[in-house]
């Protein structure tokens, strides 16, 4: 977005705004200055910020967005303050390694994301990776003491 906000912008024919009108109420305008609807294809692939009735911004690709796909943080896509596996299970989230993890944090992740990542087992202190939901959903513990 930064390198395309450098280039003086050029009305598309057959824009994005032309072909897809309702598109403007979920632009928003103020992260993406100076850069507009009428500026892109129609299913541009460019990735760009909406913002939903409940002003949540997010970046999304503008095709996605034509095709009619709504907020990701309203659909539950995207793990928030109130929604992420450390609020879900924060117990869970005690045995989460983070430099395995790349120093990612628990409050990154959906509770029932099917990500991989690394956690620690308070039993037998060694370290396993498996799929976020499989701990939260399958109940699946450390895989070395069921040997």
């Amino acid at each position: 977005m930064k390198i395309l906000a450098q280039v003086p912008p050029i009305i598309e024919r057959n824009n994005l705004l032309d072909k897809s009108p309702e598109i403007e109420r979920v632009w928003d305008y103020k992260k993406n200055s100076p850069l507009r609807p009428e500026h892109f294809k129609h299913y541009s692939n460019y990735m760009v910020w909406f913002s939903c009735e409940k002003h949540h911004s997010t970046l999304a690709q503008i095709g996605s967005k034509a095709k009619g796909h709504g907020c990701k943080i309203c659909a539950g896509q995207v793990a928030t303050k109130e929604n992420n596996l450390k609020k879900v299970f924060p117990n869970l989230a005690k045995e989460w390694n983070y430099k395995q993890n790349g120093y990612a944090t628990p409050e990154e992740y959906l509770p029932y994301s099917n990500q991989i990542v690394f956690w620690d087992c308070p039993k037998c202190k060694s370290t396993f990776d498996k799929k976020i939901n499989e701990r939260t959903s399958g109940g699946e513990n450390c895989p070395y003491l069921m040997v």
